[in-house]
């Protein structure tokens, strides 16, 4: 959800949004270490967590549901779990 609204809201990006960023990908990032066969589901579960996390941001932002892709637009290795920001 920090992700999305770090995407489509620039102008409230803040260091906390940032900081949970950071966290939650420190999490899986040891999740995966200690139970690496959990990373083969992540494109099964992605979908569900990227609906679910765009309507949360909609929600919480007042922003329509259709300013969010209907699919994750990001590589879930060199963006989602990397420590990759973006623009």
């Amino acid at each position: 959800m920090h992700l999305i609204k770090w995407q489509w809201q620039p102008q409230k990006q803040s260091k906390s949004w940032a900081t949970t960023i950071r966290n939650q990908r420190l999490d899986l990032k040891y999740l995966l270490k200690d139970s690496p066969s959990l990373k083969r589901l992540i494109p099964e579960i992605l979908p569900d967590a990227w609906s679910d996390a765009a309507d949360e941001t909609a929600f919480e932002t007042d922003l329509p549901i259709s300013t969010f892709p209907e699919s994750c637009p990001w590589d879930i290795d060199t963006q989602i779990l990397a420590n990759w920001w973006l623009e």
